[in-house]
């Protein structure tokens, strides 16, 4: 091969190079797939890039905010994420990663702010209404993560994950009919076996209080056995009218857990239904005692201590039995109204006293923080996307 060929070939060599070379746009996907599917080592290489290409380009720190997150350093990736361009091309993925470290960082208050912004903005966007959904539930504004949800079940109808979600959130409002049907479709798109197991076990009790016993015992099918599945099995039975069936699952529920309230109200019942009542009225004694918010032990223990001639105890019992009732409903009607009125702070704290009543603690501070996102939510996306909190770093500075 002559010189003047080898010539022309290593030059047309060097302009396919030339051509070949990476954009910083192209660079930053490059890193960013790394980033999503694990490859650390090409991650670090797109990173060794920018150090030398671009070390202040907006891309760069975001992948340095990524590798910083991953690594557990939530305070390095915030700073890193608020140098960058608020009304850049990378907004999108400012907002979403930004409220998903300050959800990891447990900044939950700037993380539903952040998912704010980023739904408002992009509304097509799955990815975001999952950090919504699930930012919001652990805040306790069930509220915002049922609309957050319901939008993820229309962007990708195939994920399991929202539905068992939005069931779980049905079971807290004791919207039975619901959450049977929310769970029964996660189940359908064919959750992982972890799940699966979760997810049977909050459909049979959703069926239960719907009194679909049949349902409830298919839906237990391929399960493993717990002490509690085995009390909820003892209560189909019992309601099918199985009592033999029903008192053989309560034995074997009792052999794996002698307290599982259940199984004890259960055999209770079938205790009353033999004709034993002072073997039943000392366990609906025992379940009141340890739980005086307990409504279905105590109304049974009133109707025992009836039948067994102790009317005044009796009479004392459904009195309280009634008032806890009325104030039950009193919270299942507001909670309807919640969702429809969402940005009503008072009657998120109105909720909050109701649940207080009825020994709902946890349900009473989740709805104390749901007022604290009504009023952030009432503010514009300008003073949201602005706030400042003390010294640390907070997206759009």
């Amino acid at each position: 091969m002559s010189s003047r060929s080898k010539h022309r070939i290593l030059l047309l060599l060097l302009l396919s190079l030339a051509g070949c070379e990476e954009t910083t746009s192209e660079l930053f996907e490059r890193g960013y797939a790394a980033f999503d599917r694990g490859d650390n080592r090409e991650l670090h290489d797109c990173l060794k890039r920018f150090e030398v290409d671009a070390p202040d380009s907006d891309h760069g720190l975001l992948l340095r905010a990524l590798v910083s997150s991953r690594g557990g350093d939530d305070l390095t990736a915030l700073k890193l994420i608020a140098q960058i361009d608020e009304h850049g091309p990378l907004r999108r993925l400012v907002l979403l990663h930004g409220g998903r470290i300050y959800h990891e960082a447990g900044r939950l208050h700037d993380a539903a702010r952040t998912v704010s912004l980023l739904t408002r903005e992009f509304p097509d966007d799955v990815t975001g209404h999952r950090y919504a959904g699930a930012i919001y539930y652990d805040l306790g504004a069930y509220d915002y993560a049922i609309n957050h949800l319901n939008r993820v079940t229309e962007l990708a109808p195939g994920d399991f994950r929202p539905w068992w979600l939005l069931g779980t959130m049905y079971l807290d409002f004791d919207r039975y009919r619901d959450a049977s049907d929310a769970l029964s479709k996660a189940m359908e798109l064919g959750p992982s076996n972890t799940a699966r197991f979760d997810i049977a076990n909050q459909l049979v009790q959703s069926l239960i209080h719907e009194r679909r016993y049949t349902d409830a015992l298919n839906a237990m099918s391929g399960v493993p056995m717990t002490s509690t599945l085995l009390a909820r099995k003892a209560e189909c039975y019992a309601g099918l009218g199985d009592h033999e069936a029903a008192s053989q699952a309560v034995d074997q529920s009792l052999r794996l857990d002698g307290n599982n309230r259940t199984a004890l109200l259960c055999q209770a019942r079938l205790h009353g239904d033999k004709g034993d009542k002072r073997s039943a009225l000392a366990i609906y004694a025992r379940l009141v005692g340890a739980d005086r918010f307990d409504r279905e032990a105590r109304y049974q223990y009133s109707l025992m201590l009836k039948a067994t001639g102790e009317d005044a105890l009796s009479s004392e019992n459904m009195r309280e039995w009634e008032r806890q009732m009325e104030v039950a409903a009193e919270l299942a009607k507001k909670n309807r109204q919640a969702l429809d009125r969402p940005f009503d702070t008072r009657l998120k704290r109105e909720l909050a006293e109701l649940c207080e009543e009825l020994g709902k603690t946890e349900l009473a501070e989740m709805w104390r923080r749901a007022a604290t996102v009504s009023s952030l939510q009432r503010k514009s996306p300008r003073q949201l996307f602005n706030s400042k909190r003390g010294s640390e770093p907070c997206l759009g500075y």
